[in-house]
Order: C-alpha cells, then sequence, then structure tokens
C-alpha cells in the first residue's frame, strides 16, 4: 500500500493523507483545522468549556464540561460544522456529536444565564 521507490529518509508525513483515506478518515488538513482552530471555530468562551476528542468519518466528537454548553454546540451544530468547511475547504465533516464529560481544561465559572447571554453575543452575533 505505502511503497517506497527510493533508498532515502521519507517524512511520515508524506503518507498520512494516503493513510486516512485508506482508513476512511478526513484529511490531515481537516484535523489540523478541528483540533489547531478550535478556539478560532467556537470562539474563546466556549472554548473554555469544550473541545474536540475525536474526528470520525464524517463526524467530529467533541467533549463539554455542562450540559448547557452542550446544548449550546448542538444549537449552533450546523454553523461550526460551515466553519470547519470554510476553513478546511472541506465538507466532509456534517455532524457534530456532543457528549458530557470531564473537559480536562474546564474552567470553573459558574454557568448563569448571564453568562450564557453575553457568549451568544460574541460567538453568534
Amino acid at each position: 500500500m505505502f511503497e517506497h521507490q527510493n533508498d532515502g529518509p521519507v517524512l511520515v508525513s508524506s503518507y498520512l493523507d494516503r493513510m486516512l483515506e485508506h482508513l476512511k478518515k478526513p484529511s490531515s488538513g481537516v484535523l489540523a483545522v478541528v483540533f489547531g482552530s478550535w478556539e478560532t471555530i467556537v470562539g474563546p468562551e466556549l472554548a473554555r468549556h469544550c473541545r474536540p476528542v475525536a474526528v470520525d468519518s464524517n463526524s467530529v466528537i467533541v467533549e463539554t464540561d455542562e450540559p448547557v454548553w452542550a446544548d449550546e454546540l448542538k444549537w449552533h451544530s450546523k454553523v461550526l460544522l460551515e466553519r470547519i468547511e470554510e476553513m478546511s475547504g472541506n465538507s466532509q465533516l456534517t455532524e457534530l456529536v456532543v457528549r458530557v464529560g470531564c473537559h480536562g481544561s474546564a474552567g470553573k465559572s459558574p454557568t448563569t444565564y448571564g453568562l450564557l447571554k453575553k457568549v451568544n453575543s460574541r460567538v453568534w452575533g
């Protein structure tokens, strides 16, 4: 599957997209956008409460620290997926799967209507 034609060293990255395609996973560019630009995609406030944990063939799996943030992500999943598509140039990801867990970098700030309203105005205009 991954034949090497010469005797010199080869960068692993040269085979990465071929391997991902074989595994029916999104390209390295899509993965770089999802994991490397998460704060840009969701905004800094929301990024403190959630993070992508996996990317499947067509899904981004996101973990959040509280149910209210999971609801926020679900309500705006279409916009978030559109942002990922715009940034990566790839429309392969069509579903945002959200689960509530123990998001390690989540702050201890209280979840209040006022805070959520503030986030909505910053993230969604």
